[in-house]
């Protein structure tokens, strides 16, 4: 069983065969899918090409299902959250930058925070040092 990802608000499912999607709306207010990687750490990106983003443009993320964001002030509003269960069962809140381009990912279990990306050091997890996976 491979990781999958739900939304915090619905419960929904996003994995999407060897992807997770989302839907965005950009800075300009135009909607749009977007695939990302399951793997936490790695920031590839499908996307329709005529969609466009611009790095260090701030994005909404949002669940195709239940069309809430996944905006999270928890720690900072730039972030948005999802649930992740890996192949155990075991769950995690997976924080990430919704700042288009910032490769910052953070997943927090009951017992510790993992921090992954160049850019984790900009937001303040409590000293969590980096991990790489």
């Amino acid at each position: 069983m491979k990781k999958k990802y739900y939304c915090p608000h619905c419960k929904a499912q996003l994995n999407v065969g060897n992807d997770i999607i989302f839907t965005i709306r950009n800075q300009k207010e135009a909607l749009g899918l977007i695939l990302v990687s399951p793997h936490i750490g790695d920031y590839s990106v499908t996307k329709d090409p005529l969609f466009t983003l611009e790095k260090g443009e701030k994005l909404e993320i949002i669940c195709p299902v239940c069309q809430k964001r996944l905006q999270t002030e928890k720690f900072n509003k730039n972030l948005a959250m999802v649930i992740m269960k890996d192949e155990y069962g075991n769950e995690s809140e997976v924080f990430f930058s919704e700042v288009f381009g910032e490769h910052c990912t953070y997943k927090i279990t009951d017992k510790k925070i993992e921090m992954y990306g160049d850019d984790s050091s900009k937001y303040n997890f409590w000293g969590a040092a980096p991990c790489y996976e």
